[in-house]
């Protein structure tokens, strides 16, 4: 990984992400009819990321994750790769200051790379009589999963920068070929393919969940404003919570709430490592197993960009006194400069700034437009926005259609 000596790497991806040129690049990649889209007051916002008909709600249940076994093996660890290892950390150190070790060797992996048990998923089964999903997921490491990712991300960017990029707008896909990016082609030989058989390269699991609040008789959407010291999609609007899925994080009870629950603590209250006991960790829960909060799965898709299985979700709090509570014990976030509260009626005039690729990360879009799509049609909470969504269906022989 030459690319991991040059410290002006993550200037460049920060560039590129800025200029919205990764997205809009790999929905050409992968051509319109792959990537997820909405229409939404007539204006059709698409974004890059992979789907199917089955996994959008309400095809896909809370029971679909309920039954994962948490005490399954851990995978071979890639994170056992010494010299792999080294250029990952040493990548990760551009990051963290403007001067590099001499020698990779010298750096030490713990202050840079936190490596605790995460998952991966290993298949999807569609279940077509029944409309059901079901997902397979094993135990592994956070090296092994980021370091799939990066390999994706790395040669994309590295490829860009090295013989495309003059300016966002002269890129396109025809001028970044297949044969260019041999890791990703073999990585995802086809959307759909991937959406339903990932077996061969096990996917990274995440999880975007949309929070609306209740107050003063009106729900309102809760959007972040992201940092400039993400590497990711810096000062762009996310949804909140979302994070990866790691061991200590849902180790009971429902997974994906479990998980909603303790990235919550973390991005809304500042918790390095919440668990069950932790306060803003029951007091939201006891408003679960009430009726003053409900969360529910709203779908689940492949960002195209590293390759990670992101679910979406929704966590509508009804007990009006939660703002004051928010209020009082809300602590800044290192991942969030600011927190914003939309109003339900408001969104006519906001939705087209949320949704402007360049404003938003794509599994942010992703979450908020299926969980805006669930509250319109399976909810009495009003949106007063005409959403309709769209996503990749393989073709079939019409002997199988349904």
């Amino acid at each position: 990984m030459s690319y991991v000596k040059n410290k002006q790497f993550y200037t460049w991806v920060s560039q590129l992400l800025d200029d919205n040129v990764l997205d809009l690049l790999l929905q050409e990649y992968y051509e319109d009819d792959e990537v997820y889209s909405a229409t939404v007051e007539g204006e059709e916002y698409s974004y890059a990321i992979g789907t199917h008909n089955q996994l959008l709600y309400p095809h896909i249940g809370k029971e679909a994750v309920e039954d994962w076994d948490f005490e399954s093996p851990m995978t071979e660890s890639k994170g056992e790769d010494y010299e792999s290892l080294q250029d990952y950390v040493q990548l990760l150190s551009l990051r963290e200051n403007d001067t590099i070790a001499s020698d990779p060797e010298e750096i030490d992996i713990d202050e840079f790379l936190w490596n605790d048990p995460t998952y991966i998923l290993t298949e999807t089964e569609f279940d077509r009589p029944s409309s059901s999903v079901t997902f397979s997921r094993t135990q592994s490491d956070f090296y092994t999963v980021t370091n799939r990712a990066t390999e994706l991300v790395f040669e994309l960017v590295d490829t860009i920068l090295e013989d495309h990029y003059i300016g966002s707008e002269q890129i396109s896909a025809s001028s970044v070929l297949k044969h260019e990016l041999p890791i990703r082609d073999r990585y995802f030989s086809s959307v759909s393919d991937r959406v339903q058989s990932i077996s061969e390269r096990p996917h990274g699991v995440g999880g975007s969940y949309l929070t609306f609040i209740k107050a003063d008789d009106e729900y309102h959407l809760f959007v972040g404003n992201r940092s400039d010291d993400v590497a990711f999609w810096p000062n762009d609007y996310s949804v909140i919570p979302t994070g990866f899925l790691q061991k200590s994080e849902v180790s009971l009870g429902n997974p994906l709430q479990q998980h909603m629950l303790t990235e919550y603590a973390k991005e809304f209250y500042d918790y390095d490592r919440p668990n069950s006991s932790s306060r803003a960790v029951k007091s939201l829960h006891q408003l679960l197993t009430s009726s003053d909060a409900q969360f529910e799965i709203t779908g689940s898709g492949l960002n195209l960009l590293h390759g990670h299985m992101e679910f979406t979700g929704v966590l509508i709090i009804n007990y009006d006194s939660y703002i004051g509570y928010m209020e009082e014990h809300t602590s800044e976030s290192f991942v969030h400069d600011s927190v914003s509260l939309i109003p339900l009626s408001d969104l006519p005039e906001t939705i087209d700034s949320l949704l402007h690729q360049q404003n938003i990360t794509p599994t942010s879009a992703f979450a908020l437009l299926n969980g805006l799509h669930y509250l319109k049609t399976e909810t009495d909470i009003s949106v007063p926005l005409d959403i309709e969504i769209e996503q990749y269906e393989p073709d079939r022989p019409d002997r199988l259609q349904s």
